[in-house]
């Protein structure tokens, strides 16, 4: 937005970018210190409730601290996530160790191991396959009861 708090649209330069790098230069990011603050303070209100009973006031802190514990961690675990794609567009896909390092764990985390089929789990590699298939063919080879009445 400019001065006449209009929006400019042109190309913007690698200076104009907010990369998380820049932006922990900058000291946006405080994940570890807020993350740790509010452990603790979470902490001293667990340790409290084994001793005694706590207020209403006093369970809402609790579930008001918790949400910003759980906030304050999905904050850091983007940020980190970010920070490594900014990494993978930077190296691309030149043969580094890095590349093939995140290909193969990529690989690992989007395949399946196990599957639950119909309360029976499913270990075998090869097994997993074959009803996979044949779910999929059994979907597909079903005949559709349905019609349309266009009248």
């Amino acid at each position: 937005m400019d001065a006449t708090g209009k929006f400019a649209f042109g190309k913007e330069t690698e200076d104009d970018q907010e990369t998380p790098e820049r932006l922990e230069q900058k000291g946006v990011w405080a994940f570890d210190s807020n993350i740790s603050k509010f452990k603790k303070a979470l902490m001293v209100l667990e340790e409290e409730a084994q001793r005694r009973s706590l207020r209403l006031d006093e369970w809402g802190r609790m579930d008001a601290i918790r949400s910003q514990l759980w906030l304050w961690m999905i904050r850091q675990e983007r940020y980190w996530r970010q920070l490594s794609r900014c990494k993978l567009i930077r190296e691309g896909d030149r043969n580094t160790k890095y590349f093939h390092l995140t290909a193969s764990l990529r690989r690992q985390r989007n395949g399946i191991n196990k599957l639950l089929i119909n309360g029976v789990e499913v270990a075998d590699e090869n097994e997993i396959k074959r009803r996979i298939i044949g779910f999929f063919k059994d979907l597909y080879n079903k005949q559709q009861g349905t019609s349309f009445d266009i009248s």
